[in-house]
């Protein structure tokens, strides 16, 4: 006859646990924000209550109730497993210690919730390591900003109330029918994700966060591998890992790239393949089941991914976006969840209809053995995952291709469009995005090109200028002249408009002209000629001629072994293309262009007899260089006839046939003149 446990009265637990909320009150961070506080009050109060209504009804009972210690060690071994990752969040995620506080009190809360729910059926509470799994489990993927913590609360208290109300019959045992935390996550998620609010939750951030320790995958093999041995769930999760293995090469060879952006499984994937999907209690007991289980995981998982990156939008304006694909991982578990017995039964009958009788998992999984065989069983299956892990799925785990932004960057640049495979420019953008976030100014400058041509993604000047105005304050010269270039962009803009848009026009031109000041000074050329455009503009009042034309110079200046700017070398070119009379004339009328050319031109010549027609002949070949049709006929007409160097007859026909092909209809008569006609001397200066 077995002894009645001995009952220690429900004060003995009930008042540490609500004492400790009390004290955590106290915390700075919960003290910080009200909204933190009241609602870390107004779960206390609510707890309160339904204890006290507990109490009311054990008083009405008169039959003795309370508490008693049994703990179930191998859960401890999972609280362990979750410690270790806690303690590689704070030493590689320092803002994780923050909400240790808030850890705290999810914990009292919940064993103060849990105790409640046990009362109401039952006068014995079993103190265990049970609520705690739950708890860290939940946290590990999702908790909610300061601002929204109040919806903590009932998240934790929906996972416990799935366990206590949802449950079925499964081999003559009543258990809970969902795994509590990815029936509280997956319900979170559908919500967050329909009404667009998962900027409100640090989601997004834990799933990064896992990754920023160096050795973070490797460490979740090792928790995965304690879990594994307290409670048989190795088979879900090599299944698991070796199917989306398996699926990511056959992506590659169908695509030609990857599936997911830098891993061959994301490591918040590979952190629900080891402590997510694999509750003993919801996934399957059979040991193929279990195979067959982890591998329709990876496939679910595998299939979301792509479908939830096809709801995502970047952040626009007053729009905070909408960034989901983290949440591939939890969705498929309670689906599966409901599946497990189906995959019990189904596994059990294709065993009787095999010949031998026993699934191939019984030979390699430790259950079912005895004394030495069932340890030389558990060694060798622990053998063979290590192996596993460390010779394939590591390597692609940890060092793979896509993590270099070339990858992405000739998929998505490269590749037309309709070869184009799915998501590349937004993967090329997605590492663009971490690297910024990490300090990288070139990867800021970047994305924000992508945001400003808008290819492959979304189109937003605004995100683009804030994109440039960072890296500009870093000291990156050409995003001063990118973001220079749109501020005179809008300039012009407002100021074709006209009205009170023109006002608005100045304050744009004003914004424009120190950020391509400051690209100048800084060494990028483009941004010397973009303001010297900016300077002769009607925008500019008044117009600072003189100064321009030095800006042009400067960045027309190949003597510096610059590669000389094109617009620049086009602007002072087609001054220096017109005959020094018609010059003259126009200096006499005031047009300063002119004379600074004319001055341009007689310095040359002093330099070296002949050197006008050389230095225009060098301001085409640049002009001509960035793409311009006008001085790419102009070069070839000047290398026909030999002005200014060495005749190259066929090198100028073959520009100024490359110029009427571009559709300049001069360019096209000029060529019938060259081929039709021998070139004459070359005409004087």
């Amino acid at each position: 006859m077995d002894t009645p446990p001995r009952l220690l009265p429900p004060a003995l637990l009930i008042a540490p646990l609500l004492l400790a909320l009390g004290a955590l009150s106290r915390a700075t961070r919960v003290q910080e924000t009200p909204s933190v506080l009241w609602g870390l009050l107004a779960a206390a109060a609510a707890v309160s209550g339904a204890l006290w209504l507990v109490a009311r009804r054990r008083a009405r009972h008169g039959a003795p109730w309370g508490v008693t210690w049994a703990p179930r060690w191998p859960l401890l071994g999972q609280v362990c497993a979750h410690s270790l990752l806690y303690g590689a969040w704070l030493l590689y995620w320092p803002a994780a210690a923050g909400f240790l506080p808030l850890l705290g009190a999810q914990l009292a809360f919940a064993y103060l919730l849990d105790m409640a729910l046990v009362w109401r059926a039952s006068p014995v509470y079993k103190i265990t390591f049970g609520p705690l799994p739950i708890v860290m489990s939940t946290n590990l993927f999702l908790f909610f900003t300061d601002a929204y913590f109040y919806w903590q609360w009932p998240l934790i208290a929906f996972g416990f109330l799935s366990r206590e109300f949802l449950k079925w019959e499964r081999e003559g045992r009543r258990v809970h029918i969902f795994n509590p935390s990815a029936i509280t996550l997956s319900v979170a998620a559908v919500l967050l994700i329909a009404t667009g609010q998962v900027h409100v939750t640090l989601a997004e951030a834990i799933s990064t966060a896992h990754g920023l320790n160096p050795y973070g995958y490797e460490l979740i093999f090792g928790v995965g591998c304690v879990v594994m041995w307290l409670f048989g769930v190795g088979f879900a999760t090599v299944s698991a890992v070796v199917t989306s293995l398996l699926l990511g090469e056959l992506y590659f060879r169908a695509t030609g790239t990857y599936r997911y952006v830098d891993s061959a499984i994301p490591i918040g994937v590979f952190l629900g393949m080891n402590l997510l999907f694999t509750d003993p209690a919801t996934a399957p007991w059979r040991r193929d089941a279990k195979v067959v289980y982890g591998a329709l995981y990876a496939v679910c998982v595998f299939a979301l991914y792509g479908a939830l990156r096809g709801l995502e939008r970047p952040p626009m304006g007053d729009d905070p976006g909408l960034s989901v694909s983290f949440f591939d991982k939890l969705f498929p578990v309670p689906l599966l969840n409901l599946l497990s017995p189906r995959l019990d039964a189904l596994m059990a009958r294709l065993t009787a209809w095999r010949a031998r009788g026993r699934p191939v998992g019984e030979l390699l999984s430790p259950s079912g053995l005895r004394g030495g065989r069932r340890w030389a069983a558990t060694g060798v299956f622990f053998a063979l995952w290590g192996s596993l892990f460390a010779l394939w799925a590591r390597p692609q785990l940890r060092a793979h291709p896509g993590r270099d932004v070339r990858v992405w960057f000739r998929a998505c640049d490269e590749t037309p469009p309709e070869a184009r495979a799915p998501f590349a420019c937004a993967n090329r953008d997605r590492l663009y995005r971490r690297a910024c976030d990490g300090g990288d100014l070139r990867a800021c400058h970047n994305l924000g090109l992508s945001f400003e041509v808008g290819e492959g993604g979304a189109q937003s000047a605004t995100l683009a200028a804030s994109l440039y105005e960072r890296a500009c304050e870093g000291g990156l010269a050409v995003s001063c002249s990118h973001l220079g270039a749109l501020y005179f962009g809008e300039a012009e803009a407002a100021a074709r408009a006209g009205g009170a848009r023109g006002e608005e026009g100045r304050g744009w031109a004003t914004r424009a002209q120190e950020r391509l000041r400051r690209a100048c000074e800084l060494g990028a050329r483009e941004g010397c000629s973009r303001l010297a455009t900016l300077l002769t503009s009607p925008w500019v009042s008044p117009r600072r001629v003189e100064e321009a034309w030095g800006l042009w110079e400067r960045a027309c200046d190949a003597s510096a072994g610059e590669r000389p700017e094109p617009y620049a070398c086009l602007e002072l070119s087609q001054w220096s293309l017109r005959h020094p009379d018609e010059r003259r004339a126009l200096c006499a009328q005031g047009a300063a262009e002119a004379c600074l050319s004319l001055d341009r031109s007689a310095r040359a010549e002093a330099a070296s007899p002949g050197g006008g027609r050389a230095q225009v002949r060098g301001e085409l070949r640049a002009a001509c260089e960035g793409g311009h049709a006008v001085p790419c006929a102009n070069l070839g007409w000047m290398l026909w006839r030999g002005d200014g160097g060495a005749r190259e007859s066929e090198q100028g026909a073959r520009l100024m046939r490359a110029a009427c092909e571009g559709g300049l209809a001069q360019a096209c008569a000029r060529a019938d003149e060259m081929s039709a006609a021998p070139a004459p001397a070359p005409a004087a200066l």
